[in-house]
């Protein structure tokens, strides 16, 4: 995943991109945007491509919806009555999916269809996933 980090976005919160990438299981995520086809790597590269690093396992987050919750907590995130995440200021916090165009049609069913990033989210408090 890749998250807007400038200035003025969510994802510039560290622990709100820790929180995400826990909740986004890999095989859910590619058996609803390419059909269980895809291939899971911790690293822009597949397993099987010539300069990956089975290391970047250590640095993937491990999917685990209580322990997002808990790194938001401690980062001052609640969540309000709503049901909704809310930043330190109290402020509902939302994110943008994006798509890449030629992967648009696989992305966009893994979010409606709520099997991947939506469902997800939801348990942490974010509103359902959109794509653009």
């Amino acid at each position: 995943m890749i998250y807007q980090q400038t200035p003025g976005h969510p994802m510039t919160d560290i622990a709100l991109r820790q929180a995400v990438g826990m909740v986004v299981d890999p095989t859910a995520w590619n058996q609803a945007a390419y059909g269980g086809f895809g291939t899971i790597s911790t690293s822009w590269l597949t397993p099987d491509g010539q300069c990956f690093d089975s290391a970047t396992k250590n640095l993937a987050p491990t999917y685990n919806i209580v322990k997002a919750q808990q790194v938001l907590t401690q980062a001052g995130y609640t969540t309000g009555s709503d049901g909704k995440l809310k930043d330190k200021s109290g402020n509902p916090v939302s994110l943008l999916v994006t798509t890449c165009p030629r992967q648009e049609s696989a992305h966009r069913c893994a979010i409606e269809s709520d099997s991947g990033v939506s469902t997800a989210t939801g348990q942490i408090g974010l509103p359902r996933a959109q794509t653009h």
